[in-house]
């Protein structure tokens, strides 16, 4: 009998309670929402999403278009699967970015919120001296960011998905930056460079870089990084073009987290001379007075009026340095070296 009565009452009890437990797990009525995204810069490019999180699960989503709205033509419906949303709080975040405003989900309720981005997108401009630093960029597979100093750089930052893009720093280098080991590659000219960081996932970075094209070689021209673990410029190979119409170098960055440079070789001053004449085939050297008489002061390096010991002694000082700040490189290769000791011997007075 006691074995009856159990089952029996567990019959019942499931009967009673079944419905509870079915309303108490179906859906809720979802809370629709809708507005306008802003960001520092302005409205929002359209094609960034837009999403509502609860307790860091997301409940809806929605696509910015039509100057900066959301959930219009692309409803944004924050759901209730599991019938508890229902007074939560609800972040909104677009691109990954966390808005300044929150709302407390209500079932069936339809509201208009007005997003605030602490982040930019689309052209981000400054001039080319200025320094870009902790700023935070929303881009999208349908809106990259760029990212102009000036005329001298542009950087686009792309991605197949709706992401951001945090900019550490871009700052162009300044001349003291080419010492030490960061000294300019020997036999080249600096036309170009800056520090570039950029952190985020899913990213394609590119930069283009303008030159002066005058008294260089235009065919030498390539864009080199700082690899800081070998302490050394490496030359970049991704995706490279050299337009010579509008001296622009363009390269593909895949870690942006380190100065980038653009070295290229002076005008060699060497021509063929033209045969018959009597003349005889060979080459020769075209070397401009005002040039000679340049070195020749260059060449007295401690200024006495002679060139001598002491010229020597600092020429030894400064042996195999590399830049563009030391007297002792006479013919101003950015490096003291062989070359500067055969001026030297050229010039020599005492």
């Amino acid at each position: 009998m006691k074995v009856y009565s159990k089952t029996i009452l567990g019959l019942i009890l499931s009967i009673v309670f079944l419905p509870l437990i079915a309303f108490a797990q179906s859906p809720g009525i979802p809370h629709k929402f809708y507005g306008t995204v802003t960001m520092e810069n302005g409205v929002a490019p359209n094609g960034l999403t837009v999403e509502a999180e609860i307790g860091g699960e997301i409940f809806g989503t929605s696509i910015t278009n039509n100057d900066g709205k959301y959930g219009y033509s692309d409803l944004m419906i924050v759901t209730d699967p599991r019938g508890n949303n229902n007074g939560e709080e609800i972040k909104f975040y677009v691109s990954g970015i966390e808005t300044e405003e929150t709302a407390i989900f209500e079932n069936g309720a339809s509201s208009e919120i007005n997003l605030t981005v602490p982040g930019e997108a689309g052209i981000i401009t400054n001039n080319e001296d200025e320094t870009i630093e902790n700023k935070t960029v929303a881009v999208s597979s349908n809106q990259s960011a760029s990212i102009e100093m000036g005329d001298s750089l542009n950087v686009i930052v792309s991605s197949a998905k709706s992401t951001n893009a945090t900019i550490n720093r871009v700052e162009k280098l300044e001349n003291n930056f080419y010492d030490g080991a960061t000294a300019v590659m020997s036999g080249n000219e600096v036309l170009n460079g800056f520090e570039i960081d950029i952190d985020g996932e899913n990213l394609v970075i590119s930069a283009s870089m303008k030159y002066d094209d005058s008294n260089i070689d235009e065919d030498t021209i390539k864009p080199y990084k700082f690899d800081s673990a070998s302490n050394s410029w490496v030359e970049i190979t991704s995706n490279v073009n050299v337009d010579k119409s509008s001296n622009e170098v363009t390269f593909e960055i895949k870690i942006a987290s380190t100065p980038y440079v653009l070295f290229a070789e002076p005008v060699s001053t060497e021509t063929s001379s033209p045969s018959g004449g009597g003349g005889g085939g060979g080459s020769f050297t075209v070397q401009d007075d005002n040039e000679e008489e340049d070195e020749s002061e260059r060449a007295d390096i401690d200024g006495d009026g002679n060139v001598g010991l002491f010229d020597f002694n600092q020429l030894m000082v400064q042996w195999g340095n590399y830049g563009s700040d030391y007297e002792a490189d006479i013919n101003e290769d950015n490096e003291v070296d062989i070359l500067d000791f055969n001026s030297l011997m050229v010039y020599w007075t005492e």
